[in-house]
Formats: structure tokens, C-alpha cells, sequence
């Protein structure tokens, strides 16, 4: 580990601080960012997508709901015809 911490020091020291810089803005801004911004994404994408699906089972049984009745009124209907 003191080795590639070694390694490292003296690439670094190689570098403008300019690129110094710029690297550091990128490993301790940009890329964080980007990791959490992805993961709220995701998180928001999936609550949605969950939402969708509830919903559209919910509509349909409400459809089946509707339908059942219906068919139960024509059956009430028909069964006093039917005893005659």
C-alpha cells in the first residue's frame, strides 16, 4: 500500500496545478454527483414505475368490478322471466 501511495505521490508531482486541480474537481465533484444523482434517478424511476403498475391494476378491477355487476343486474332480470 506505501508503495502505490509513493507511486502515486510522484505521478502527481509530475502534473501542472492546474491538472492538479482539474483532477481533484473531477474525483471530489463531478463523480459524486454523477453517483448520487443516478441513484435518486433510479430510485425515483422505479417508484414510478411501481405507481404505473398499481394503477393499472387497480383500473382493471375496477373494469372486472363493473362488469360482474352488470352481469349479475341481467341475471336478476332474467331469472323472473325464466321461472314463468
Amino acid at each position: 500500500m506505501r508503495r502505490l501511495w509513493n507511486f502515486f505521490q510522484e505521478k502527481m508531482n509530475d502534473f501542472t496545478v492546474r491538472k492538479k486541480l482539474l483532477i481533484f474537481y473531477v474525483f471530489c465533484v463531478l463523480l459524486p454527483l454523477f453517483v448520487t444523482d443516478s441513484v435518486i434517478l433510479t430510485i425515483l424511476l422505479r417508484g414510478e414505475r411501481r405507481e404505473r403498475a398499481l394503477e393499472m391494476e387497480n383500473q382493471l378491477l375496477d373494469e372486472n368490478r363493473a362488469v360482474s355487476q352488470a352481469l349479475s343486474a341481467k341475471s336478476g332480470e332474467l331469472a323472473p322471466a325464466l321461472r314463468r
